[in-house]
């Protein structure tokens, strides 16, 4: 698959390493040092690898002390090349290491205040606000994307964002979830009818190798319910309905924020500042999931709804 903006990205780093190393035996000093750190990592990984499956321990010593006996000792002689080169190497492998746990933690910490909760507690709310004319229609079809991996399960922020910003009626709610298989190549969906016409969710199962177009892949899902006449997606306007013209679909995603009531530890606060700067930079949910810009809400909701502390006011004066 060609992507233009990788030969861009190889030509930066092909100009960078050419202005900083200046003579090629810099840069045989920095790609030395780096083969040398990419066996002892090797051998790191290995050594985790011989506990998961549960190795007994004198084997895993034996290696161990093998391989650091050998690479460490490849390890100290090209360490002199430190200064002619063999920094950038280190720079960049701390770098790319950093920016990793960064965006590890940063989830880590993220995903402890994702809540999931019974759809079933909200099925008839749901049903009751899409009935409901006394609230403005926000859309005809409202789609989110649930994180949920369970079908009877929902996130908190989804039931904030219907029920609690500004309530929001539609005549169909959908949740698509996207599930990435260990196989390369695979394409397959499930529709489960929460609320027959009223809620539905669909699963993707799509392979690790296969590029998530959801809106793409949610359209085909829709054709193939409207052939098999499950759904139907024309315009509930009589003046539209009379033209065959089908109803509109909006999108909504979710953007958690922190709310600075709530406090974090200085370590966890900076590790989150980081993860939030990476996430910004990289590339957004719409575009990951290909998504059409003119009909899509990113909306803000707060990592912690309800911060379960209780500061008691006394007042005073009349």
């Amino acid at each position: 698959m060609y992507i233009s903006s990788v030969n861009w990205l190889l030509f930066a780093a092909v100009v960078f390493v050419i202005l900083i190393f200046q003579r090629s035996g810099n840069i045989e000093a920095a790609y030395v040092l780096s083969i040398t750190v990419t066996m002892l990592m090797t051998s790191v990984l290995m050594t985790y690898f011989m506990q998961r499956i549960k190795r007994r321990k004198v084997s895993i010593i034996l290696f161990v002390t093998g391989s650091l006996a050998i690479e460490g000792t490849f390890l100290v002689a090209n360490l002199a090349d430190f200064f002619n080169g063999g920094w950038v190497t280190l720079l960049l492998g701390g770098l790319t290491a950093f920016v990793m746990y960064a965006w590890h933690r940063g989830r880590y910490i993220k995903n402890q205040f994702t809540r999931y909760e019974d759809i079933s507690r909200y099925t008839e709310a749901i049903a009751d606000l899409s009935r409901d004319e006394n609230v403005p229609l926000f859309a005809t079809n409202l789609v989110y994307i649930t994180l949920a991996n369970q079908p009877d399960k929902i996130e908190t922020k989804i039931v904030y964002s219907i029920f609690n910003k500004s309530p929001k009626r539609a005549s169909t709610y959908w949740l698509l979830h996207v599930h990435i298989t260990d196989e390369p190549h695979t394409l397959e969906y499930a529709v489960e009818k929460i609320i027959p016409g009223v809620l539905i969710r669909i699963d993707f199962r799509l392979g690790f190798k296969v590029q998530p177009r959801i809106n793409l892949y949610f359209k085909h899902v829709l054709m193939e319910l409207v052939h098999d006449k499950e759904i139907d997606i024309e315009s509930e306007f009589p003046a539209l309905q009379k033209h065959h013209i089908p109803a509109d679909f909006f999108f909504v995603i979710i953007r958690r924020i922190q709310n600075y009531d709530f406090d974090f530890p200085p370590f966890k606060q900076f590790m989150l500042n980081v993860f939030l700067w990476l996430a910004k930079v990289s590339t957004s949910d719409v575009r990951t999931y290909g998504l059409d810009t003119s009909n899509v809400l990113e909306e803000k909701v707060p990592y912690v709804l309800e911060t379960g502390k209780r500061h008691r006011l006394t007042r005073v004066g009349n």
